[in-house]
């Protein structure tokens, strides 16, 4: 297997979807993803798994449609064992990687964030008066 660990994991990661466990014997996986369509997840040729309180950097090697879920294939991951090894890991990718959207979108991702820090403010000024 060809891991890259990362020194440090960046601050700025989206999640894009989770590997649900392996598909066949030839080291493919089953991926939910949470993107729009969902075979836009392969459109990113490097992949940033957190597992287990480890991220690694994996290219795509290929990707298709399998009925109505993802199925993957990952640099490395040859076998049934190994792609196993890799459930329920996040997959995510570099906020920067996302593709640019017009002046009136917004990613999901960031306005949930965004709805986070305001209910934390909201709430902590609540406590406070």
């Amino acid at each position: 297997m060809q891991d890259q660990p990362e020194p440090e994991a960046p601050s700025d990661l989206v999640t894009l979807g989770v590997i649900g466990g392996a598909y066949g014997i030839k080291g493919w996986v089953k991926v939910f993803s949470s993107t729009d369509p969902i075979e836009n997840i392969l459109t990113y040729k490097f992949w940033r798994l957190k597992l287990k309180h480890q991220e690694i950097r994996l290219r795509l090697v290929a990707g298709r449609k399998q009925g109505k879920g993802i199925i993957a294939k990952l640099e490395g991951y040859d076998d049934r064992n190994a792609a196993e090894t890799l459930r329920k890991a996040e997959i995510n990718v570099l906020a920067e990687e996302l593709p640019a959207l017009a002046a009136d979108e917004y990613y999901g991702v960031i306005c949930s964030g965004l709805m986070s820090l305001i209910w934390t403010v909201c709430h902590t000024a609540r406590l406070i008066t």
